[in-house]
C-alpha cells in the first residue's frame, strides 16, 4: 500500500504516543508522550499560529514517521519570515527515506526551517537536506543548591561529592554582582517595546503575549514570565521549571549593554533561587551580548549545538546573529520526568 502523508487528528494521539515510544525508546510514563501534553504541543489552541502542528507518515494503517511543528518567526531588518522548528521528528527503521521526505514536505509550511540539537544521525541528515550552519549555541548553567542537587542525582558514583564541592564554590563565586527589581507579570502586561526588536547585523524571533499565554499552559512545566526593571534600563525574562531545574527559556533586554544582560540574567537566577525546589539553572544563548553577559553573571559553558537554518530568503548573512533561545524549540520544557543536571 502506498505511503501517506496527512496532518494527524486527536484520534491520532494515542498511536503517536506509542510510536514515539518505540522510536525514543523511552517509556509510557516520559512526559512528553503522556496525552495530555501531545495534546497541548498538537491540538490546543494558539493565537499566533492557526496551522496544522503534527504530521503522520502511514502505510498499511500503521505510523511509519511523524513530524511535529513548532512554529516560529524570525525578524529582521528587511522585515519578518515565517518558519518552523520541527520536533518529535521520527522515522521507523526500515522506512528507508520517509524521514527525510516528512522534512521536505513540512519545510514547505514556512520560509525557513531551523534545527537546533539532534541525534548524531539528524546532524549527519541535515546538510544533505539544505540546513546550513547560522551560528554557533551553547548551553549554560549555574548551581543553585548543590547540596540538595547532589541528593537528587540519580546517578550516584564516586565524584559526586567532589562535584558538590566544586558547585558550592561555584555557587557563591564570582558573585552574582547587581540585579533589578523582578515581578511576575500576565504576558499581556508586557510592554510591546519590551519584545525583542531586530538590528542591523541581529536576527530576533518574534515575541508576543500569545506566545507566552500558550506557553503557560503547559503540562509538563510550569511556565512564568517576569518583567525586571533596572534605573536605565528594563526588560524581561521567562522561566520553565522542570524537576530539579529553572530554564531560563527566553531573556531580553533593548539595552545593547553586557552590563545590563548581566543584571538581566542575574536577576532571573536570583529569582529561580526563591524556588525551594530549583537545585540548577540553565539557559541558551548564542549572541555576543548574552554569553557575555552569562559569564559575568557566573554561568559557564556546558555544551555547544548548532543552529541550522535551510531557506532561500538569504537569511544567513555574513556578521548576523541570531537570538535563538529555548522558547523557539520544545528544549524550554522537554525534560524526562527526573532531575538531570548540567553542573
Amino acid at each position: 500500500m502506498k505511503s501517506q502523508l496527512r496532518p494527524s487528528t486527536e484520534a491520532d494521539h494515542a498511536a503517536i504516543a506509542s510510536f514515539l515510544c518505540e522510536i525514543f525508546g523511552v517509556s509510557r510514563g516520559f512526559p512528553s508522550v503522556q496525552l495530555n501534553q501531545i495534546h497541548w504541543k498538537y491540538s490546543a489552541p494558539r493565537r499566533d499560529y492557526e496551522g496544522e502542528r503534527s504530521w503522520v507518515m502511514e502505510r498499511d494503517g500503521q505510523i511509519i514517521a511523524h513530524g511535529g511543528v513548532w512554529p516560529v518567526c524570525l525578524l529582521t531588518g528587511d522585515g519578518e519570515t515565517a518558519g518552523l522548528h520541527v520536533i518529535d521528528w521520527a522515522a521507523r527503521p526500515g522506512a528507508a527515506g520517509t524521514g527525510a521526505f516528512v522534512i521536505k514536505q513540512l519545510s514547505r509550511l514556512g520560509g525557513f526551517t531551523c534545527a537546533a540539537e539532534g541525534s548524531e544521525d539528524t546532524e549527519k541528515i541535515l546538510p544533505l537536506l539544505g540546513f546550513r550552519v547560522a551560528q554557533e549555541l551553547t548551553l549554560w548553567a549555574r548551581p543553585a543548591s548543590p547540596l540538595r542537587q547532589a541528593l537528587t542525582h540519580h546517578q550516584f558514583d564516586a565524584r559526586l561529592p567532589a562535584r558538590c564541592a566544586r558547585n558550592t564554590c561555584w555557587r557563591y563565586w564570582p558573585p552574582l554582582g547587581p540585579s533589578w527589581r523582578v515581578e511576575e507579570v500576565v504576558p499581556e502586561e508586557v510592554p510591546e517595546d519590551l519584545w525583542p526588536r531586530p538590528e542591523p547585523h541581529l536576527a530576533v524571533f518574534q515575541r508576543s503575549a500569545a506566545l507566552f499565554r500558550y506557553l503557560a499552559g503547559c503540562p509538563s512545566a510550569r511556565v512564568r514570565l517576569y518583567r525586571a526593571t533596572g534605573a536605565q534600563a528594563a526588560g524581561y525574562f521567562c522561566l520553565s521549571r522542570v524537576p530539579g531545574v529553572a530554564k531560563i527559556i527566553d531573556a531580553w533586554t533593548p539595552s545593547p549593554a553586557v552590563e545590563d544582560w548581566a543584571a538581566l540574567y542575574a536577576s532571573a537566577f536570583r529569582e529561580a533561587l526563591a524556588d525551594p525546589e530549583v537545585f540548577e539553572v540553565v539557559t541558551l544563548a548564542g549572541i555576543a551580548r548574552a554569553t557575555q553577559a552569562l559569564h559575568r553573571a557566573g554561568f559557564r559553558p556546558r555544551g555547544v549545538t548548532d543552529l541550522t537554518l535551510a531557506e532561500n530568503a538569504g537569511l544567513i548573512q555574513p556578521g548576523r546573529e541570531f537570538h535563538f533561545q529555548m522558547a523557539d524549540t520544545d528544549k524550554g520544557f522537554r525534560h524526562s520526568g527526573r532531575p538531570e543536571y548540567l553542573t
